[in-house]
């Protein structure tokens, strides 16, 4: 194979991008993505093409890591409390795990209506617009939880349609928590028997499993299909996540992929097999006990950022059971250094390993700053690279 060196300039870009992303990193206090991982040990991998292609449980290729992938599953199917006869994949992220959730419910009932709350993630509208399904939006409570009663009410207009009802387990910026229970109670309640219940736990999925007393959000209380990301709690160089649901729904969809005389019930066909390694060697190297650690130490800097900024006249809270902060929507001179999610009046940073107490002191130091009309005094090598 006939291949150049890179030239100067070309060693000049790398160089840039490096310093842009170490420089960034620093301020990446808001979004989820744990940026604090250390796969160096996988780096012999890449030297493969690796490619899953079709359904992990009846795939067999000697390219893939199908049999990691299935390892993978059976962790989130324990923590979730799925079934014995399950399915699912790795997927690309939680677009398309939740985009797969949708799918199958779609496929239950082609004429259901869909329900999901104005504080889902924007992915809901766009996947279920990708797949032509009629939806409507149910407005959320303070707290950015689904109005149970704008719910119950929309049940009762559309009864003889079934519902299916996109739940959040972990908002994007205020981390709420759809409670499954008083959905399921409202369906009781208007004689609704036929509906899917779909969880996007993108972020919380990975939190509820290790705390003592957490929302309920597993398969035994009547959930059909869950959605959780792995790069956001977990850490990946590469989004990922994960969709598991129940094997039954899975055969509605079964499909042959004839060129390769495999079973297909993806989305994406081939897929990428390194990000079920890496999700496999996190697994292994952290188990229950350093997840939940984790989980634990963030619940502590949560405390401590709330105490902090109540201290100083900032007003902050935040739902139970999330790693998440809110406070009142930052300015966007304040954007322009630190990254976090901002949208219905609100603001919040996510206490992941990645963030240290010394980052949560120069927030809140740069939010009185701001307040007090001094964030001039911030130097311009920390503003945010583009």
């Amino acid at each position: 194979m006939y291949q150049t060196k890179l030239n100067d300039d070309d060693y000049s870009v790398l160089k840039a991008l490096y310093k842009k992303l170490e420089h960034n990193m620093q301020y990446y206090i808001g979004y989820s993505p744990n940026t604090i991982f250390d796969y160096s040990e996988l780096y012999p991998f890449l030297r493969f093409s690796i490619n899953n292609l079709g359904d992990p449980f009846h795939s067999i290729d000697p390219m893939s890591t199908h049999n990691i992938e299935r390892d993978v599953l059976k962790f989130f199917a324990n923590i979730t409390g799925a079934p014995k006869k399950f399915s699912g994949y790795v997927t690309n992220g939680s677009t398309e795990s939740n985009l797969y959730g949708l799918y199958l419910a779609r496929k239950r009932y082609p004429h259901g209506k869909a329900y999901f709350s104005e504080h889902s993630h924007y992915c809901i509208p766009k996947n279920l617009d990708i797949l032509g399904m009629e939806h409507e939006m149910i407005p959320s409570l303070k707290n950015g939880e689904i109005d149970y009663q704008c719910l119950e009410e929309s049940f009762k207009k559309n009864i003889r349609k079934p519902a299916i009802i996109i739940a959040n387990i972990g908002t994007t910026t205020v981390s709420a928590v759809d409670n499954v229970h008083k959905i399921k109670k409202s369906l009781k309640d208007v004689n609704q028997t036929n509906y899917v219940l779909h969880l996007d736990a993108a972020f919380d999925g990975m939190i509820l499993p290790f705390l003592e007393d957490s929302p309920p959000f597993k398969f035994n209380d009547g959930i059909d299909s869950i959605a959780i990301s792995c790069n956001k709690f977990i850490g990946s160089p590469i989004p990922c996540g994960i969709v598991l649901t129940k094997q039954k729904t899975v055969n509605l969809i079964n499909r042959k992929a004839s060129c390769v005389r495999r079973l297909d019930t993806t989305i994406s066909g081939s897929r990428n097999g390194v990000t079920p390694l890496f999700i496999w060697y996190a697994i292994k190297r952290n188990g229950i006990p350093g997840f939940k650690k984790i989980v634990e130490e963030g619940l502590r800097k949560a405390q401590y950022a709330l105490k902090l900024f109540n201290e100083n006249k900032i007003e902050a809270w935040r739902n139970p059971c999330a790693l998440t902060v809110v406070i009142p929507e930052i300015a966007p001179l304040l954007l322009k250094k630190w990254h976090v999610p901002t949208e219905h009046g609100w603001s919040s940073i996510t206490m992941l390993p990645k963030t240290s107490y010394r980052m949560i002191d120069e927030f809140c130091e740069d939010l009185v700053k701001y307040k007090e009309h001094r964030f001039s005094l911030i130097k311009s090598d920390e503003l945010v690279l583009i």
